[in-house]
């Protein structure tokens, strides 16, 4: 199974900067970035898009190339290309650097509308792409399943994403019904959504994780890599 360091292992580093990114490769998980694009038209690694912070942050081009590059077998980038990031520019930007840094096998983007999954699919079908699902629209780029799911084409994962409701998504009926068209899942842990609500985000989100094992999906993002081993 994949982990993916949710904007990279903060322990000792402040989060989505290098070291953090290096940090969880070093520790054997991978990672999930965020990426957005700066005045001086260069893709950068931020949540959040603060003029200040946006200066510091790092290139994704250097994490590609001295991060995600190298990693090993079982380690993986979950790329997080927010909705108002989706333009023709940043996309180009995202299909140049996963050809020249090889990174097919070992990154994918994810949150894409259709219409931008459509066209990242029609530039470079080696891409892998994860659509995010949820309980309701909760944004532009979250789907419920039966808006999705006869546009199997277009995507090949699924990035689970339950933001207020228990077992609204995360249950092993619906697990099976994603895995019996093919498709791979990766979902975020519940204490990355304790802002939305969601009721495991204190407690619980443990019982969560043994499901997912479980019900053996592909990869969870969480803020607790290490703990999520030892549960593991």
């Amino acid at each position: 199974m994949y982990i993916f360091a949710h904007r990279g292992l903060k322990l000792e580093q402040p989060e989505n900067t290098l070291p953090a990114f290096q940090a969880a490769a070093d520790s054997g998980f991978g990672i999930e970035v965020d990426v957005r694009l700066r005045e001086d038209g260069e893709l950068v690694c931020i949540h959040d898009r603060n003029g200040k912070e946006m200066l510091h942050a790092p290139r994704f081009e250097d994490v590609a190339e001295q991060v995600i590059s190298k990693f090993n077998e079982g380690q993986k980038a979950a790329i997080h290309v927010k909705y108002d990031e989706q333009g023709e520019e940043q996309l180009q930007i995202l299909l140049d650097i996963f050809s020249s840094y090889g990174l097919h096998k070992k990154a994918f983007l994810f949150d894409l509308t259709l219409e931008n999954a459509v066209k990242v699919r029609s530039a470079d079908p080696n891409i892998e792409i994860a659509l995010s699902v949820g309980e309701e629209n909760y944004s532009p780029t979250v789907y419920k399943w039966q808006q999705v799911r006869k546009k199997h084409s277009v995507f090949d994962a699924v990035w689970w994403d339950e933001w207020k409701i228990p077992g609204s998504v995360y249950n092993e009926s619906f697990a099976k019904e994603i895995h019996d068209m093919g498709k791979s899942i990766y979902a975020i842990s519940p204490e990355l959504h304790r802002d939305h609500g969601h009721l495991h985000a204190e407690q619980g989100y443990k019982e969560d994780w043994k499901n997912f094992i479980a019900w053996g999906i592909e990869g969870v993002c969480t803020a607790y890599p290490r703990e999520f081993v030892k549960a593991a």
